[in-house]
């Protein structure tokens, strides 16, 4: 994850290397998933803890589930639903700077202008 960051804050020109962005999606809500298990196992099985701290872990769990998967389907299912290709929010900021005639916008890139 902190990998895709890293690559993702280097800006459009890394937007190639970024396909996997789905697939950190669904490692991080099968992630949830198993700690929301955990949770749950704690929340039963366990003795002598406060019931705010039980409280505490389920909803927070619970609550990454719901916004992983609101922002998964959101971006993924919803587009592939109405025939569109998935794209990476990366992507499209490329081809609006290269539409618009800007570089790269990390290193400057070519900024000359046409004159004509």
């Amino acid at each position: 994850m902190y990998a895709y960051y890293g690559l993702s804050a280097l800006g459009p020109s890394m937007a190639k290397y970024l396909w996997w962005k789905r697939y950190i999606t669904q490692v991080q809500i099968v992630q949830f998933l198993l700690f929301l298990s955990y949770s749950a196992y704690f929340a039963t099985a366990q003795r002598g803890y406060k019931i705010i701290f039980t409280l505490n872990i389920v909803s927070q769990s619970a609550l990454y589930i719901y916004l992983f998967s609101k922002f998964y389907f959101s971006t993924y299912k919803k587009k592939k639903e109405e025939g569109e290709e998935v794209v990476m929010a990366i992507e499209n900021t490329t081809s609006k700077t290269a539409v618009e005639g800007g570089g790269d916008s990390v290193g400057g890139g070519d900024k000359t202008k046409k004159e004509e």
